[in-house]
Order: C-alpha cells, then structure tokens, then sequence
C-alpha cells in the first residue's frame, strides 16, 4: 500500500491522537520486499547499513532519531509533545506444557 502520508512511529502522523505505550528497540524501512530468510538473518545485527539495496531508513532509536542507513534526509523528528516512561515491563513468563 502506497501514499503521501508522513511516517511516524508511536503515533498517527495525521492527527496526533493515539499514543503507543510500549517500547520499540529498532525500525527498519525498506522499498524492496524482503524474504523470511533475509529479515531472520539479520533480524539482531544489520552489518554495514549504508551499503544495504533498498534500505531506506534505519532508526536505532537509541536516544536518537538519525537514520543509521547514511541518508540524513530521512533523519526523524518529534511529531507533537513526546513523553518517555520510566516504567519497566511487567513481562510474566508463561510455561507451555503438552495437554
């Protein structure tokens, strides 16, 4: 799906009214489709992001908004008023047994 519309992270870019309570630790934008195989194998290290074809954009959201693909055209931006949680996860394990 294609159009105009700016690209936001956490937010809707058209309107400002929803909030993502979460964390996100990377984003990733490519113009090029990606196999399964492509995105597991590079899914916890991306090795020289400025060489990669098709890689547009890549945020490693590590207390800054540059684009780690070499494009600072992309560099990100905050989109109205942004708010960091301290908060920690609570992330209850759960253990899965055969019935």
């Amino acid at each position: 799906y294609q159009n105009d519309f700016p690209t936001a992270i956490g937010n809707q870019s058209t309107c400002k009214c929803e909030q993502f309570l979460g964390k996100i630790d990377e984003v990733r934008i490519w113009n090029i489709c990606r196999t399964q195989d492509e995105i597991q194998n590079n899914m916890l290290n991306l090795p020289n992001p400025t060489s990669q074809s098709g890689l547009v954009a890549y945020y490693k959201l590590d207390n800054s908004l540059i684009n780690n693909q070499g494009n600072s055209t992309w560099n990100g931006s905050f989109i109205g008023s942004v708010q960091y949680s301290n908060d920690q996860a609570n992330i209850q394990p759960i253990k899965i047994t055969d019935i």
